[in-house]
């Protein structure tokens, strides 16, 4: 997939499940 998906990315990267990325990303930039 030519789409670059950060929050997909971040679930590979830190071995979470689908759906979890944005959660993580979240926690650590301090979004929402």
């Amino acid at each position: 997939d030519a789409h670059y998906d950060p929050f997909s990315a971040c679930e590979l990267i830190e071995n979470l499940s689908q759906g979890q990325g944005i959660n993580r990303i979240k926690e650590i930039y301090g979004y929402g």
